[in-house]
């Protein structure tokens, strides 16, 4: 989104290298969750960057942001949905059973080993629903997981953390949120250059 990149150039960072580097700064900006349609998972982060959450805000080029995926309608979203907007218990809710079945049979989610840790989790799920409805956004103290990507099209994608935190804000329809930019593609800062070059032209 240009008016995302406008937000970055003007915090001071300075885009100016097209090889990787990291920049000096951390960039919480503030964006439309409705338009974070696309993730970049886990294991394509490792991949391309070499890591899953680069830190602090790095310049990357390469073809990452051909492998984002469209984020899975029937994931968190769905589920707070069904929690938030139809009313129904969490146990009710099939992505939370699967996930608790998960930790049934040993396994861990979201730090989660027992039973009991998985169930005070989607307790604090349900108080940080009724914060952000009753505040109408996210405080910029709470968002250190949820993290973005500009790929060279300008599109956001996340990339990490905070999944319930854009599926609530989604489910509320809140015009902006604020999120983390973890690694920018320098096609986005070359294009922007130069849609700013031809309009100072102008």
């Amino acid at each position: 989104m240009r008016r995302v990149l406008f937000g970055l150039i003007s915090k001071g960072l300075a885009f100016t290298k097209p090889t990787p580097t990291f920049l000096p700064a951390v960039a919480i900006v503030w964006v439309d969750p409705a338009q974070v349609q696309r993730r970049l998972r886990r294991d394509a982060r490792i991949k391309h960057w070499g890591s899953a959450s680069p830190s602090p805000v790095s310049l990357i080029g390469g073809d990452w942001d051909f492998a984002a995926t469209d984020i899975p309608v029937n994931q968190n979203f769905e589920a707070c949905y069904q929690r938030f907007v139809e009313g129904q218990p969490w146990q009710a809710i099939s992505k939370y059973q699967q996930l608790l079945d998960h930790i049934k049979q040993g396994g861990t989610v979201d730090g989660c080993k027992t039973e009991s840790e998985f169930e005070q989790r989607y307790r604090r799920i349900d108080r940080m629903y009724e914060t952000i409805r009753n505040e109408r956004t996210l405080r910029t103290r709470d968002v250190e997981s949820l993290r973005v990507c500009i790929a060279r099209d300008g599109d956001v994608i996340h990339c990490g953390g905070g999944g319930h935190r854009l599926a609530i804000s989604k489910v509320l329809k809140l015009h902006q949120i604020p999120v983390i930019v973890s690694v920018i593609h320098p096609e986005a800062i070359t294009a922007l250059q130069k849609s700013r070059s031809q309009h100072r032209g102008d």
